[in-house]
């Protein structure tokens, strides 16, 4: 979920606005492997472990996804307006901001049941090639002219 929302939302918005110290700070060694170092650990846990997981656990994925928006709350509250991702800012009308946290506990859920779909196989092959296909899709990216924005600006 962290790599996805990276790489498509947070990137590409970096990107079009333009915003050279962010898509720096984005792609520097640090932020990359805070948001794609959890995407490793779960792939190696999904070919190695065996821990089951059953659509009767999708739950967990809600329950995770509103314990991450509540976190961010509480982390805003306590630092004083800090908000790390701008689609979490509970200061945004809740006309706006409801369906995004809505949205966001929604895909933390279906990427729990993806992950319930890919770990039921007992067929190593089936397991290694779904997640390297997942991995590649959500971490994959042109990056939506950030190179060019980056190589830019170290010219200037």
């Amino acid at each position: 979920m962290t790599s996805s929302v990276t790489t498509y939302v947070l990137i590409p918005g970096a990107a079009r606005a333009k915003n050279v110290p962010q898509l720096r700070l984005l792609f520097s060694w640090r932020l990359q492997v805070l948001h794609n170092a959890n995407l490793a650990m779960c792939a190696v846990e999904m070919v190695l472990g065996r821990v089951p997981l059953r659509m009767v656990h999708v739950p967990v994925g809600v329950l995770w996804g509103l314990h991450y928006v509540g976190f961010a709350w509480a982390w805003m509250l306590r630092t004083g307006g800090v908000v790390y991702y701008p689609f979490l800012d509970p200061t945004v009308p809740p006309s706006t901001s409801l369906p995004i946290h809505v949205a966001l506990v929604a895909a933390f859920a279906a990427f729990f049941a993806f992950g319930v779909l890919l770990g039921g196989s007992d067929d190593l092959a089936v397991k290694v090639s779904a997640l390297v296909a997942a991995v590649l899709g959500l971490t994959y990216t042109r990056a939506h002219g950030a190179p060019a924005l980056l190589r830019e600006a170290a010219t200037a």
